[in-house]
Parts: C-alpha cells; structure tokens; sequence
C-alpha cells in the first residue's frame, strides 16, 4: 500500500514538474478579437503594463512575417517592437539579419542596425542602418553589395547612402567600386538592378584608337514598360569628337514591332566635316482586313563615315544600301503592293553612287489560275515613278508594265514533268526627263513602248532515283538518290517604237534567246516520317543564240567574236544538320579552259556552342579582261570562337584577308574572363581597309545585373 502511494505521488509530481515547464517555456497572446496581435514564443516573459518582455529563443509570428531574436519589447498599444541579439527577420523571397530592429508591426516600418542579407537571387548586401520607409521601399547608410560568395569579395560597391527597391533595383549615392581590398573607381550616382531588364547606366567602356585618340562609352538603358524599351549611348574620341545613340525597340498588339537606331556624331577637330549621321528603322504591322505594313530603312549622311567609323566589317565595305517601305496584302491567288524604295550602290574606286529609287509603285498580281483543263492564266502589272541618278545627273520616268502569261502544264508521267509558258511583256514610258543639278529637261514628248514576246518551254526529268539501306538504327538507315536533268528553253521577240534603250532597273531588263541545261544529284535520308535533303549537287551552263544582246555578255570577246556559251557552273550543297553545313561553288570558263570563280561557305556549330568555325572564301575573275579589274575578288573570311567553362573563358576570332591587294583587310580578337561573379572584356580590332589603317583597343567590366555597353557601330562577327 505504501509502495503505490510513493509512486502515485512521483506521477503527480512530475506532472506538475512538466506542466510547470511548459508554461515556462512558451507564452502565447492570442487575442481572437484583434486579429492584429501577434503571436509570440519565448523561454521566458513577463509584463509591466502594456509592455511585455521576452527573452530566449523568441520568435514573432505576423501574418507572412517571422521575427527570430534573442530579446524582445513589445508594446501592445502601439504596437511597436524592439529585438536584439542575433536578429533576423523572414520575409516572402526575403531575409534580412542585423543586431538591432525597431520595428512596428501595424506599419511595417522600422529600422535594422547593422544590417546584412542576401536579395533574390544573388546579390549580398551589408549596411550599418537599414530602414524600411514603404512598401518593398528601404533606406540604407554606409552600405556594400555584391554578387559574390567569398570571405572577401571579389567585387563589391560601396556607398554613403542608399535606397532599396524589392525585386527593382539598388540606387548608390557616393559609391566606390572595390577589387578585392583595393578601391579602383568611384562613381557620384549608381542604379543596380536586380533583375536583368531595369532601368539604369550600363558598365562603361575604354579604349584606344590609334586614329581616333582615346575612346570612352557610356548608355543609359530605360526600361519604359514590358513592351517598350530605349538604350541612350554616349561616344568620346579624344582625337575626333563626340557620338550619341538611341536604340529603341516596342512590341504592340496585332503583330506591330520594331526597333530605331539612330546615331549622330559631331566633328571637333576636322574643320572639313561637320556632322554625320546613320539612321536605322526596321518596322513590321498587320492593319486592318489583314493589310501588312513593313519599313527597312538603312540611311546614312556620308558613306565616307560608315567606312571610317563603323567597327563592322560587313556594314563598313558594303556596296549596297537599300530602304523600302510598303503595304501588302495576300489573297488565295491576288496580291497587292504598295511600296516606296531606294537603292544605293556606292562605287569606292571612282567615289560615286548609283541611286534607284521608286515612289511611289503600285503592284498587282495574279498567281497562276486555271482556266480550263490543262489552261492556265497569271499576270503582273505596276504602275511606278521611278528615277535613275549618277553623280550630279538624275533622270526620271513614270512607268507602266503590264506582263499575262499562259501556261500548259504536263505532269502525267511521274518520271517526267513540261512547262509551257507564253508571254507578254509590255512597258509604257511616260514624261521621260533628265535633272542636271536643280535644271530639269523633258527628253521625250511621245510615250516610248518596249513589247517582248516569250516562250518557254521548261522540261524536267526524266528523273531517275534508287533506294539504300545502310547499317540499322542510324541516321544512314535508309536514303535516297535522286537525279534530275533539266531543260530550259527561251525564245524571245522584241518590239519598240523607238530607238531609245531605257534601263532604270531589273523591270526594263530584256528575255534572251536561250538554252539553259542542268543536271541535279539530290541525296535524302528519312527521320522518322520526315524526308531530309542532306546533299544536293547542280551542274549546268547556258548557250546565248544572240550573245550581242545580253547585257554581260556584249562586252567580252574570243577572237573579235561574242562568246555563245556562259560559264559552266557547279553547286554543291550538305547540309548535315542545322549546325553543320557546307556550300561549294565553282565557275568553269569554256573558252579560257580556267576557273572564272570559286565561292565556298562552311559552318561547323553555331556561337552558342563551346566550339564554333564559320569559313567563307569567295574568288571571281573575268578572264575576258584585265586580272586587276574591279569586278575581280579573291577574300576570305574566317570567323571562330570557343569556350572553356571550367576556367570561365569565352573567346572569338574574325580574320578578312585580301588575296588580289596581298593585305589583311580586318581582324578582331575578343576574350571574356567569367571570375565567378565579375567578369573582364577585352577586344583588339585592326582596320586595313579604311583610309588609314588603325587598330583599336576597348576594354570593360561586368558586375552581375549591370549590362555592358554594346558597340553601337558594329562589333564582331558575319
């Protein structure tokens, strides 16, 4: 009896001993009335009034807010809260830790003492006073951020004073840029983004030219809405002048999208020149009833400029400039045009232009439509003003063309297909007139007529194919080799009612008599239920019954005699797949018995990939004249890349090398060093093709979010 008393009494004994634990140990106000009271959990607590104190392990649960300090005050009345000792506070996507919060709850506002955290989703931030002055809104004092991980950072900013906007951005006012322990750069004003797409000044760019002097760039990128957007750029040449650029890009409803660049550099050192500019606009929108509306303007003030400035070797030796505008709408078998044009083709050796432009030409055409059984009808007609302009002499012409064609299409032998087509080419000329600088002259009174008859006969096949099997389960499974010759015959019959022979563009460009004969190799493999054409080989030649009346071919001669025969051309083309590809082209002259051309383009990856080679060489000579004529090249170009991610290394090599002038016209090499969360840039360009050759230096610096500035005037690459 004895021994079940004791052990009833050491059950009630340490029941009273965990209960009086427990209450110990944990304090919770819950008040169901305001359910703005926080709930609070601590080792120990007690009151005096309205304040309460907590102190061991505390933790302050509010709505999506959790609160971990050593010590708490809290005051029921305002609400207010003040923690210490290893404090941190845990928001949605947010924690922030210091030694010291005020903090009210009702507001959500207070302030951290020295305070440290890490923002979505890799910026690290310290700052000796942290306050939250609104929503997603904080002000800091003597602050550093950066994006890296180590004990000390390779990079960091810091600053007297701050703001932080969540998820936007970090705005540093007296801010210094830190290399490890050494300060190298301080910056008055610094907007940080901490997502890829804010508003704020990009890393700036150094350089070197040995032509222009030092070179410093700067942009300014705002990001206006989702769809809109403006890049401000800024270009200082200590030795030439000053640029400025605007790109700006927007996307709206019912497909409408584009982009405007727009550069303007001012000259401070060459009395000679004053300004240039280049105007780029490319613009794409569907309209009502399914009208489309598409601009491509590519306009510049002086070619001399593209050619001393612009750092791409494409757009600085290119010969021809076009910008157009026109309005389009498709229908089963009928589309319209209306369009305005210009062409520019610039001729370096002799400094002048050829200029075409159209505006306004108005196109209607019908696609082929069957009549009756095997009939069938198609046309095309425009209605154009079109002028024609070469140094200080423009002349110009309103212009109407007419074309209807008939065709007898045969395709009842699947080895064999025939074509016949007749047409006729009719071209009115009206208020034909020349200008002389601001004098205009009226070269004809009467409408001048061009009328061509055509024939055609298009002759396909007989096609012959067979079928392999290669080794199971490979892409050489099963393929296909087809082969197709091709006949081509022409028969043309001129009309005029005057002498005059008027050539403004490719429109008034006669038919020929002629035979054009061709042989293809086409090999297929089949993936999945998909034939693929991995390879395709053409080889075929043209034979001029009238050589004297084809525009090229009236020039050259064989022993006092106009060459029949065009060049024998050669086509092949694999594509392996989308990465892979090689195209090899070579012109065989007849009577010379020598290659006349040569072009070849190879693509092994693609700039994304760790390794990449991009290789074209394009060689022409007219061997019915002299070896240094102008319309004779021989270049090669050789574009390539890789990279090493284990060592953070992306690199990119560009090299245009000139066989006739036995110069390397241009070449670029870039390297980009990823040190983890910072990386370096460095381009060196020659330029041999401008009127003095240069070479140019450029360096930058990436830290995180902040984006470079790019090279509005080019860069490297095809």
């Amino acid at each position: 009896m004895l021994n079940k008393s004791l052990m009833l009494f050491r059950i009630v004994y340490i029941f009273c001993f965990i209960l009086f634990f427990l209450i110990n140990i944990s304090f919770t106000q819950e008040t169901k009335q305001n359910p703005d009271t926080p709930k609070i959990i601590a080792k120990l607590w007690e009151r005096q009034g309205k304040i309460l104190y907590f102190s061991g392990e505390v933790e302050v649960h509010y709505e999506d807010i959790i609160i971990y300090a050593d010590y708490i005050e809290y005051n029921e009345d305002t609400q207010d809260l003040i923690a210490e000792g290893n404090v941190s506070i845990h928001m949605p996507d947010q924690v922030i830790s210091g030694k010291k919060i005020i903090f009210n709850i009702r507001t959500r506002q207070g302030e951290i003492v020295d305070a440290y955290g890490m923002i979505q989703p890799t910026t690290f931030y310290q700052a000796k006073k942290l306050s939250k002055i609104g929503e997603d809104l904080y002000q800091f004092d003597r602050a550093t951020l950066t994006t890296c991980i180590q004990p000390v950072p390779r990079w960091k900013f810091s600053c007297s004073q701050g703001k932080l906007k969540r998820d936007e951005y970090l705005e540093l006012k007296n801010s210094v840029l830190w290399i490890k322990k050494f300060p190298v750069f301080y910056i008055p004003y610094l907007k940080y983004p901490l997502k890829k797409r804010s508003t704020g000044f990009l890393a700036p760019e150094l350089g070197y030219s040995a032509y222009k002097g030092y070179i410093a760039s700067e942009a300014f990128f705002w990001a206006i809405k989702r769809n809109l957007d403006a890049t401000f750029n800024f270009d200082y040449f200590s030795e030439q002048g000053i640029g400025s650029g605007l790109e700006f890009r927007y996307i709206f409803p019912n497909n409408t999208r584009g982009n405007l660049n727009f550069y303007f550099f001012k000259y401070l050192y060459k009395p000679e020149y004053n300004y240039d500019y280049v105007l780029r606009f490319q613009h794409n929108q569907t309209l009502f009833y399914d009208f489309k509306l598409v601009a491509n303007i590519d306009h510049q003030s002086s070619l001399y400029f593209l050619k001393e400035f612009d750092n791409n070797f494409n757009r600085a030796t290119i010969s021809t400039y076009i910008s157009q505008a026109y309005l389009f709408k498709n229908w089963t078998n009928l589309n319209f045009y209306l369009r305005a044009d210009r062409y520019v083709t610039y001729f370096s050796r002799v400094d002048r232009s050829l200029v075409i432009y159209h505006f306004p030409q108005l196109n209607l055409n019908l696609l082929r439509t069957k009549l009756i059984e095997p009939l069938y009808f198609s046309f095309s007609t425009s209605f154009d003003r079109v002028y024609r302009g070469y140094g200080k002499t423009t002349y110009g012409i309103n212009r109407f063309r007419f074309n209807p064609s008939l065709s007898i299409p045969f395709s009842k032998i699947p080895w064999l297909s025939l074509n016949a087509v007749f047409s006729l080419r009719q071209i009115y000329y009206l208020n034909y007139r020349r200008k002389v600088d601001s004098k205009i002259f009226k070269l004809s009174d009467e409408p001048i007529s061009k009328r061509y008859y055509v024939i055609r006969f298009d002759l396909l096949g007989p096609t012959f194919y067979r079928i392999y099997y290669g080794p199971e389960n490979t892409s050489f499974e099963k393929f296909k080799h087809i082969i197709e010759p091709q006949i081509s015959y022409q028969y043309s019959v001129k009309y005029e009612t005057s002498k005059r022979w008027l050539l403004f563009d490719y429109y008034d460009y006669p038919a020929y008599h002629q035979l054009r004969y061709s042989l293809t190799n086409r090999l297929l493999i089949k993936k999945g239920e998909t034939p693929f054409e991995i390879l395709t080989w053409t080889i075929g030649q043209t034979y001029y019954f009238n050589p004297k009346e084809v525009l090229h071919m009236r020039y050259f001669k064989i022993n006092g005699e106009t060459p029949h025969f065009s060049d024998i051309y050669s086509s092949l083309r694999i594509r392996a797949t989308a990465k892979y590809s090689l195209d090899f082209n070579l012109s065989y002259n007849y009577y010379y018995r020598k290659l006349s051309g040569m072009s070849l383009i190879a693509n092994l990856g693609v700039p994304e990939d760790n390794l990449f080679i991009r290789l074209s060489w394009f060689q022409r000579k007219i061997l019915y004249v002299s070896e240094y004529h102008f319309a004779n090249y021989n270049q090669i170009r050789v574009y390539t890349g890789f990279k090493i991610p284990k060592i953070g290394i992306e690199s990119s090599f560009e090299v245009d090398h000139d066989f006739i002038q036995k110069k390397t016209l241009y070449a670029a090499f870039s390297v980009i060093y990823h040190y983890q969360c910072i990386d370096f840039k460095g381009e060196v360009k020659i330029f041999n093709f401008r009127e003095k050759p240069d070479i140019q230096f450029r360096f930058s610096i990436g830290f995180g979010n902040i984006g470079r500035v790019a090279d509005f005037l080019g860069g490297i690459g095809f």
